[in-house]
This record gives C-alpha cells, structure tokens and sequence, in this order.
C-alpha cells in the first residue's frame, strides 16, 4: 500500500512541503519509489523536530551531579565542591561551567570534556582542571574541541598530559577562544605542550596566558599546523619550554597572526620564542622578548616560511650561536612600517639578524640596531643565495653588518634622511666588490648611506655595470712623521694631528709632501685636510734655547721709567728698526704676548733675542720674565748691502779727482747687524777718522785758493 500511495502521491504535495515539483514529476511509476519514502522521511524529521530548551541553572559538588545537569540541558553549571572525573564528559550544547576556587581532577586516562560539533562550552570563574600528570592521551590533555567551540573567560588548566595538546586540542572545525584565565604549568605534549591547532581549527587568543607548558617535541606554549589558525590579540605565551619553538610553533600550512601581546621568556634550542617551519608568521604588533634558543633563533627561527612584521619589536632575545633576535635559513622575513629589532645578543654571529640562503627586507621605518654578535651584531648575511633588500627611511646600526662571500645590500627605491646601513664588514676587500647594488638613476650621494667597518676602504659610486652600485675602493692614505694622526681617509676629511715633541726641542711647523692643507701651519696641534692621495706630513722642530737662570734669592724689583713701582719691564731694543714699546707692569714668572713685528729698510725680521751676540732665541709662549731685561731684534738683509771702499771728491783743478777712503777699517761687526743711517748703511769704525779727514780737507782747499792767484 505504501508504494501505491507514493505512485499516487501529486507532485504537488511536495511543492506544498516546499520541495521542487520537477524532482518528483520526472518519476516513472514505481521506480524510485524507495528513495521517495526516504525523502518522506527526512522531511517529517525537519517538519517535526522541536529544538531543545535550555535547562535551568544547576549546583553541582559531585560528578554524578555534574552528569545529571549536563544531562538536564543546564545552561549555567556552578561547581561548589572539588570533583573527581572518572569519564569523560561530552559537550553538545551551550553550557557555561563556573565555580570559585575549585578543582577538578581525573582518575583515569581520559581528558575533562570533549567539545562535539555544535557543542558550545564556556569555562569562567575560579576553576582548575588538574590533570595530575595522568598520561596515556593522545588529543588534549584537558579538554578536546572536536567542531565545537570551547571559550575560556577564566580559571587554569594545568598539569595535563597528551601526545598532541596537553592542555587544549583543537580538532577540525572546532574553535578555541581565550580572553581569560591560564593554561598554566605543568601541562606537558611531544606536540603543543599548551595548546594544538589542527586542520582546519581555530584558535584565538584575547587576553590570559599560556605559560609553563613542555613539549618534548615542538611548540612548548602553541603548536599550529596542517591550515590551522591563531591569532593572538593580546595576552601573554611565556616561561614555556620545547625543543623548537619554544613560545610557539607553526608548520605544515598553519597561520599565525600576532596583533598584540607578548612572547616572552620561552626557551627551546631553536626558534626560543617563535618557531615558523614553512608557514606563515603575521606581526601586526605585540613583542616578542627575552626568550632563549640554545643553538639558533633566539626571538624567531624561520625554517624556510614566511615572517612578516608590519609593527612591533623583537628584543632581548639570546642566542647561544647564531641570530639573537632572528634567523632566516631558506626562509623570508620582511620588516615593514614601524618595527624594530634591537638589543639581541648573539654569542657567535649575527646579534639581530642571521640570513643563510633567505630573504631579508627591511622598508618604512624599520630599524635593526643595538644587537650584539662576534661577527654582524646587527645582521650577518651567509651563502650565495641570501639577499638583504632595503628601502625607505629603513636603518641598521650602530654595529656592524656582516656580509659573507657572494652576498650584497640591495637598495631598491630611494631611501630617505637618515636611512642606511653603518659599519658593513665584508669578507671579500679586493678594489672593485660590489658591496649595495642601488636602483636604476641612483646619484653618488648614497656613498654617504653606508659606512663601512674596514679602516683603509671606502665606498665608491660606479655606474659601470648594468645598475649603479658602490664598490670597495682603497682610501687615500696619510702618514704622519713626527706625531701622531696616520690612517686612512676620504678625500676632503678633516684629520686631528698632533706633534709629539722631542726632548731638547721645540716644534717649529708642519710640511707636507703631496697636497692637503693645514689649519695652522705653526700650531703643533691643529686639523689637516686630506687630498686625494696619499701623502706623507712631518713635523719639524728645533733646538729648545736655554731656561732662564732661576735667581736662588728673591727677586729684585725696578722703579725705572715707564714701569710701576716694585714690578719688571722687558725693553725692545730694535736695532735700527722702527719704536717697539716695552711690556711693563710684569711680574717674576709671567710671559708676555709677542709685539707686532718692527720694520727695517732693507732687512727682514728674523726674531727677538735675549743677548746682543744672537744666540739665544727668546720664545714667547715658553719663556718666563726672570727681572728686568732687554731684547734684541735680529734682521736678515733683504738685499746686498751697498760696496764701501771709496769716496768722490773735487779737486782744485776742473778736474774730478778720486781721492782714497779713509783708512780706517770699514769691517761690519759679525754679532752685529750694521746701523742704519739716513744716508744708508755706515760701515762700524774701529777708530775715529777726524784727524786723517782733517788734514786732507786742508790740503784741499790750500790747492784750491793757490790756483786761483794764479
């Protein structure tokens, strides 16, 4: 009969039930009558299925009790009493479990609760789901989110045991959110000592802490794999231990979004904070800080995924080998916008950054600075295929950049005021390596964007290849003889240099012997300017005259003219050149400023001197006024003095007559300059020649009053 009604059955019934008329009215008579009772079916199923209401409010101190208000569709579950769990218990609606300083604790090897699909499982208040170290799971140690969703607004999950999970295992489809409470301390998994993402799961993190998880594989706080998802809005993943991943761990396709939060304090031997195996990292903001990798990774190790920073700061992060802050092997790490890393330590290389065969890029404001390794403090580049591209204000420094055989800077748009990189290492020196590789039009003021750590190279803009680039060229290099200041310098940079003074000597100039100039030639500390060469610069000194005597008894003072009573004069005797004023109101000891230089007809001045025989130089900003004295001005000829040997006078005839020079020896004093006259030079007399003139002017003059009797 039931087939009879089927064939009889109009199709408009089911248009009725909403069904579509054309499925059924293409029906031969009987043929599918099997499968239209089965369609019957479920829609008397849909059409009659009333939803279950939600149970009232429950207290509960035992598990049976527990039991019977699930059970009963509670909607708030408030524990009163310590629990024993002695199965698991399965979530299939909505249920908020609370209590205030409770604990629930297990006697078997089974977790607390599974959530099942469309089951909705809220954990707040003050409870503790103590799992007491009972091994034997394999899915979350805790509670085991199997398509449903479990959130947590408060208490701990602690001291749980799974193979994958030991506090939380979210399964495909389920969610997992906390904004509250703890999954904290002695939850222990191989995989997601804390918490474990599996495909397609969904784990999100507003606030609360995972802290003092293990894995004895990876992800001692989070593990997220297989396209699971994680996103950390706020809260803190700390204090957790793994051997890779020691925070968090992501791998075989899953996601991982840092908004805000911290990493903090994990250790693993690598990736101490974040380990990132093939996937991808988002970090949009948050830190991630003070976490400790054995080998590599301190803050970050990416294993061939992808690293993204667009905000944020990764710093105090050690590692005892390799990248401080971060290692990239095979991977790519980009930092964009506002982000930075800093104060990373290394113990070997690569304080803040390590690159082997990967990417690194750094644009906007980002900044690597303040990390510290042997070698590349800031960033150490390894293998042929690692390249490390910039652009923007991006910054590295103050420590060095250490750039490995076949690796280079690659600059690909303009970079802006106080971008560059400071203190590059190379390992390879020779004249022509391409150390930045710069974009298409690039001027040679990137020469002043980066600096290089290697004291005789310098970097030069050379347009000879396909691109412009900088390479490697030899500084100009200056020694300097006679003090100190020798080393290697750009052209047009202004070098201190400083005379190192003898014993017995005193410094007379400098000279140089290709070029630059001097500040001040006379000055034994002062600033040369490097030429473009090298050059050699030597400073010259001279025999330091003698002290002066120090007197053994006090002083004696003067009253002269022109001087105050009980006070020293010095007097400038300039020995035929024009007044010097004397320097008075001295006293024992004191040094007095040096005159303007007197002038002479025909000499130059050579200097002042203490004695009339020229031989000791008075030097005016070492020597001491010892009493009253008197200084002479010594003179050079300027020109050949004029021949003495002759005198013209006219006789009494019309004719010119050359009478002999007086014979009177006309030899100039050696320790004297000959005075000045003025008629010119005198020659020193050593005798008085009037009575020889006196005679030849009478015989003279008697020749010429005789002749003109005549």
């Amino acid at each position: 009969m039931l087939f009879g009604v089927c064939k009889k059955r109009s199709p408009n019934i089911w248009a009725r039930a909403g069904m579509p008329v054309s499925l059924f009215s293409k029906m031969s008579d009987g043929s599918n009558c099997l499968w239209i009772i089965t369609v019957a079916i479920l829609l008397v199923c849909v059409l009659f299925t009333v939803p279950v209401a939600a149970g009232d409010p429950e207290e509960v101190s035992n598990f049976a009790g527990l039991q019977s208000a699930i059970a009963n569709n509670s909607s708030v579950i408030t524990i009163t009493g310590p629990i024993e769990f002695t199965e698991n218990i399965s979530i299939v609606y909505d249920v908020i479990i609370t209590g205030e300083s409770q604990t629930l604790t297990r006697t078997a090897t089974h977790n607390f609760f599974t959530v099942e699909n469309k089951g909705n499982l809220t954990l707040n208040g003050n409870l503790t789901l103590d799992g007491e170290y009972l091994a034997g799971l394999s899915n979350g140690g805790g509670v085991y989110v199997s398509g449903g969703n479990f959130t947590m607004t408060g208490g701990t999950i602690c001291n749980n045991t799974a193979y994958w999970g030991g506090g939380v295992y979210v399964d495909v489809g389920g969610n997992f959110t906390i904004s509250g409470g703890t999954i904290f301390s002695g939850n222990i998994a191989d995989y997601g000592g804390g918490v474990y993402v599996n495909v397609g799961g969904n784990f999100i993190m507003a606030d609360g802490a995972i802290s003092d998880n293990t894995a004895n594989d990876v992800g001692g706080g989070v593990y997220v794999c297989d396209r699971g998802n994680f996103s950390m809005i706020d809260g803190m993943i700390s204090d957790n231990i793994a051997n890779n991943g020691g925070g968090a761990y992501v791998s075989n396709g899953g996601s991982f979004t840092l908004n805000d939060g911290t990493i903090s304090d994990n250790t693993a031997n690598n990736g101490g904070g974040v380990y990132v195996n093939g996937d991808n990292f988002t970090m949009t903001g948050g830190t991630i800080s003070n976490n400790t990798a054995n080998y590599t990774g301190g803050g970050v190790y990416v294993n061939g995924g992808s690293f993204s920073m667009i905000d944020g700061t990764i710093s105090g992060n050690i590692a005892d080998y390799h990248g401080g802050g971060v290692y990239v092997y095979g991977g790519n790490f980009s930092m964009i916008g506002t982000t930075t890393i800093s104060d990373n330590t290394a113990n070997d290389v690569g304080g803040g950054v390590y690159v082997i065969d990967g990417n690194f890029i750094m644009s906007g404001s980002s900044t690597v600075s303040g990390n510290s390794g042997g070698n590349g403090g800031e960033l150490y580049l390894f293998g042929s295929s690692s390249k490390f591209s910039m652009n923007d204000t991006a910054k590295i420094g103050p420590n060095s950049t250490y750039l490995n055989t076949g690796t280079t800077i690659n600059v690909t748009s303009p970079l802006m005021s106080g971008a560059g990189v400071a203190n590059i290492t190379p390992v390879d020196t020779a004249d022509g390596t391409i150390i930045v590789h710069l974009f298409t039009g690039a001027s040679q003021d990137y020469e002043n964007f980066f600096t290089l750590s290697l004291e005789d190279k310098m970097l030069k803009h050379s347009t000879s290849g396909s691109q412009p680039a900088l390479i490697l060229a030899t500084k100009p290099k200056l020694i300097v003889t006679g003090g100190n200041g020798t080393g290697y310098y750009l052209s047009g940079e202004i070098v201190n240099i400083t005379a190192t003074i003898p014993s017995g000597k005193i410094f007379f100039n400098w000279t140089s012997d290709h070029g630059g100039s001097f500040d001040d030639i006379n000055a034994s500390s002062t600033t040369f300017t490097m030429p473009d060469n090298d050059v050699n610069i030597t400073a010259n000194f001279k025999d330091k005259p003698p002290s002066p005597i120090t007197p053994t008894s006090s002083p004696v003072f003067s009253s002269g003219d022109g001087n105050t009573e009980n006070a020293f004069r010095v007097l400038f005797n300039s020995v035929g050149g024009n007044t010097v004023p004397p320097a008075t109101d001295l006293s024992y000891g004191d040094r007095i400023a040096r005159p303007a230089d007197p002038e002479r007809t025909g000499y130059s001045f050579v200097g002042w001197y203490r004695d009339e025989a020229f031989t000791i130089p008075w030097i005016f900003n070492e020597d001491a006024v010892p009493g009253d004295m008197e200084l002479y001005a010594y003179w050079m000829p300027a020109k050949p003095a004029a021949v003495m040997g002759a005198a013209v006078t006219q006789t009494a005839t019309t004719q010119i007559t050359t009478v002999p020079a007086a014979t009177a020896s006309a030899t100039q004093s050696t320790a004297h300059p000959a005075a000045e006259s003025d008629g010119g030079i005198q020659p020193a007399m050593t005798e008085a020649p009037s009575p020889v003139f006196g005679v030849l002017a009478g015989l003279v003059a008697a020749g010429v009053l005789m002749r003109r009797r005549d």
